[in-house]
């Protein structure tokens, strides 16, 4: 009996090892047993089918045999796709199944190892998953499923069900999820709080807004198409990939984001704005087909891009970037068809890791050290440099100095920059910083400046802020400026053709006025201090007596007299003004005139800049940009004068650029900047030096001055005329000097032995005499105009 049990249940056990698997779908059935879709050592290589005794059909010892299973079709739908799975709880050791692109209406199979399933393409309506509770792993995008239950998958690591009619998913029971795709669905809200270690999610084409404060390790980000018009991204710092195309951003800023690697923001049509200046990482953008966008903040601290496109951006006005990146957004902009500007102007501080100097100049009148007491010396220029970069500034007027070093905490080097280094003690006189962090910190180094002898040395200058034309008003900027280590007392003076012009008020009242000349009596002028007086005058027109007429040369000098002064060739100017039909309101004017002999060569050249914003909105910033030609100019030499605003200056090699921030320029508003520089001192007969700027209003694309030329030839190529009689006398000069001609003396012009216009006398008397108690010794020339012509005489001052 007992060998009889024996037998029966021995043949039961064959019999069930040998069962064939009912797999109903033919196509399914031809699948396992024909095509190499098995992996039998979990290795990922689909080496075999499973039928593996050849027999054409699936036993179940097969079917278990099989770890990875795929009966992926090429393509959705077609003749071979599979419908059934009916059978394949047989394969009760998978691990991974893809079932793709097949013709699946439901999934609902006990798999109870299954770690990964993919039945993506199929024409899924219900997904059962309570039979395989250990998955891991699921794509079921793109079918036809309203609703997701996955409650029985709390292992779940990734899903994937984009494309799916879905209005909801709750993912409370999924709290492992690193990656979560859920494109093109119907979702209209979606709770992220039960999922905070999501690294990947694809949320695009859904009706939403989602708060993603809760994922603080998310990585990667798809919200394309979502109707966004703000997303807050404050707490996702450790984002790498950010696609936000296809939204309603108006203006896009996004925050910090150290590691940020790459955006997108393509078909975004109402973007009129993107800031990405907090992204230092950023080395893929891609900006395209954003019509409205006018303005893009790059100035992030990168030094290149990977990838860089700006395509079909048809408003774009202005891309702000950092110096080093500039080159590469220019030619992107280019590319895409723009003729966008660009520039690093947006902000006077860097993009990215920068570090601050700041401090002040002071002047110790009383030489008993520098204290609070101690007035600031204003428009000093500084140098800096370390290993990397090197620039320069000047201070503010009643204000100090900043460097922003950038990603760099190597050394750092100033060294003050004295328009008259003699006349002046500066302790230190170089000062080395070092910072502990390539960023964010601060330091401050202050520098005292004490008299080193006695040098008086004042400096005047005139120049007009609107060109002169016959029967308008115009204002004219008089400056006189201590650059010596003396207080200065004295008068100073303008002389102007009265009768041609008449001077309408003054911001500081003259103590004296006559026909011709306005006098002011200045005490107390401290070194390192300007003060200025601005003029309001009138041109006659064609219709007066004197008439005026476009082309006519008008001309206006003034002087300062203090008491002594070490370069008295800096207290007079004459400046002569061409007068004009129309003008262009912003525009460069040279101060010493269009020609100057070649003596002059290697002196210094004053220029105006004066801008206007003729826009129809008013600006908030404006930068003048000098772009000074080495050849020409000792690049080195540029001083700073006068802003007619609060400016900052920076420097770099031959480009000098004056910041107005926060200006709040209406349209008719204007301003200008006074600076001087020197020519180079190897020029010749005949050689030119063009002073230009460029002008910037907001995000505008520059305004270009022009061109103010100016020639050098020696006065020998005014040839005196045999005709024109006079005398000097005495020559040599003590004082005075007298002028003796046969007819009426126009004009006289005094140069100096550099060609330096220092005086000009207007009269029409046949006798003139000149004050030469000022002058310093040495040689001087004479241009003298009658109605006969000019001729130059020669005279030394003893």
């Amino acid at each position: 009996m007992k060998q009889l049990l024996l037998f029966w249940v021995l043949w039961g056990g064959l019999t069930a090892t040998a069962q064939n698997v009912v797999i109903p779908d033919a196509i399914f059935k031809n699948k396992l047993t024909s095509t190499l879709c098995a992996d039998f050592n979990n290795d990922g290589i689909y080496d075999g089918d499973a039928d593996t005794n050849d027999d054409g059909e699936i036993q179940v010892v097969e079917a278990q045999a099989v770890l990875r299973l795929k009966i992926n079709n090429t393509s959705f739908p077609n003749a071979t796709s599979i419908a059934d799975l009916t059978g394949i709880e047989a394969f009760d050791n998978l691990r991974e199944m893809q079932v793709g692109y097949n013709a699946l209406s439901s999934f609902n199979f006990s798999l109870p190892n299954l770690e990964l399933l993919k039945v993506n393409q199929n024409s899924i309506a219900s997904l059962n998953l309570s039979g395989v509770p250990l998955l891991k792993d699921l794509d079921c995008s793109n079918n036809q499923m309203t609703a997701l239950d996955l409650q029985p998958v709390g292992l779940l690591e990734s899903l994937k069900a984009d494309f799916n009619p879905l209005q909801n998913v709750n993912l409370e029971f999924v709290s492992n999820l690193s990656t979560l795709s859920l494109q093109s669905c119907q979702l209209t809200g979606l709770d992220l709080n039960q999922v905070p270690d999501l690294i990947y999610l694809k949320i695009s084409d859904n009706a939403f807004v989602p708060n993603l404060n809760p994922l603080v390790n998310l990585k990667t980000l798809l919200a394309k198409g979502m109707g966004l018009t703000t997303i807050n991204l404050s707490t996702n710092s450790n984002l790498l990939l950010v696609d936000l195309s296809e939204n309603d951003f108006q203006q896009l800023v996004l925050p910090a984001l150290p590691i940020l690697n790459t955006l997108t923001l393509n078909n975004c049509n109402v973007l009129q704005s993107v800031n990405v200046d907090d992204l230092p990482a950023l080395s893929y953008l891609e900006i395209s087909n954003a019509p409205q966008l006018q303005f893009i903040n790059a100035k992030n601290g990168r030094t290149f891009y990977q990838m860089l496109s700006l395509q079909s951006l048809s408003s774009l006005q202005y891309v702000c970037t950092d110096q080093a990146t500039i080159a590469e957004f220019q030619q992107a902009v280019s590319i895409g068809g723009s003729n966008a500007q660009v520039n690093d102007y947006c902000t006077i501080q860097p993009g990215g890791n920068y570090n601050t100097i700041t401090g002040v100049f002071r002047y110790d009148g009383d030489q008993n050290g520098c204290d609070s007491a101690d007035s600031l010396a204003s428009l000093v220029k500084i140098n800096f440099q370390n290993t990397n970069e090197n620039g320069t500034t000047f201070s503010a007027v009643g204000n100090g100095y900043t460097f922003y070093p950038t990603g760099t905490n190597a050394p750092i080097q100033l060294l003050p920059q004295l328009e008259n280094p003699s006349y002046f003690s500066i302790n230190p006189n170089v000062a080395t910083l070092s910072f502990s962090q390539p960023n964010g910190q601060v330091s401050t180094q202050d520098f005292c400046i004490s008299a080193n002898g006695n040098f008086p040395d004042g400096e005047i200058t005139i120049a007009p802020e609107l060109r002169l034309r016959p029967g308008y008003t115009s204002t004219m900027r008089l400056l006189i400026r201590n650059k010596g280590n003396q207080i200065l007392n004295g008068l100073f003076y303008l002389n102007y053709e009265w009768g041609k012009v008449t001077l309408l008020s003054s911001t500081v009242p003259p103590t004296n006025q006559t026909q011709g000349q306005w006098v002011w009596v200045y005490t107390d002028l401290q070194p390192f201090e300007s003060r200025l007086v601005e003029l309001e005058v009138y041109v006659n027109s064609p219709n007066q007596v004197p008439a005026v007429n476009v082309g006519d040369s008008l001309q206006f000098e003034v002087g300062m007299t203090p008491s002594a002064d070490a370069q008295p060739q800096d207290n007079a100017l004459v400046f002569t003004e061409t007068a004009v039909a129309t003008y262009e309101p912003n525009n460069i004017i040279c101060l010493e005139g269009n020609q100057l002999p070649l003596s002059a060569v290697g002196s210094y050249l004053h220029y105006m800049v004066n801008f206007e914003n003729t826009g129809s909105q008013s600006a908030q910033q404006v930068v003048v940009r000098l772009n000074i030609n080495p050849a020409e100019y000792a690049v080195d030499s540029v001083q700073l004068l006068e802003t007619s605003a609060t400016s900052y200056t920076r420097q770099k090699d031959n480009i000098v650029e004056i910041f107005f921030p926060n200006l709040q320029v209406d349209t008719g508003g204007h301003g200008n900047v006074l600076m001087k520089v020197r020519s180079k001192d190897n020029l010749n007969n005949g050689d030119f030096v063009n002073g230009r700027a460029d002008i910037f209003f907001d995000y505008s694309n520059p305004v270009d001055t022009g061109i103010s030329q100016t020639v050098y030839q020696d006065l020998k190529v005014e040839n005196p005329l045999e005709s024109v009689t006079c005398t000097v006398s005495p020559n040599p000069i003590i004082n005075s000097l007298t002028i003796v001609a046969t007819q009426l003396i126009d004009k006289v012009e005094v140069f100096d032995v550099q060609g330096r216009l220092i005086q000009i006398h207007f009269d029409s008397l046949p006798t003139v005499q000149l004050d030469f108690s000022t002058y310093k010794v040495g040689t001087y020339f004479l241009k003298i105009y009658t109605a006969e012509g000019m001729v130059v005489k020669k005279v030394v001052k003893e």
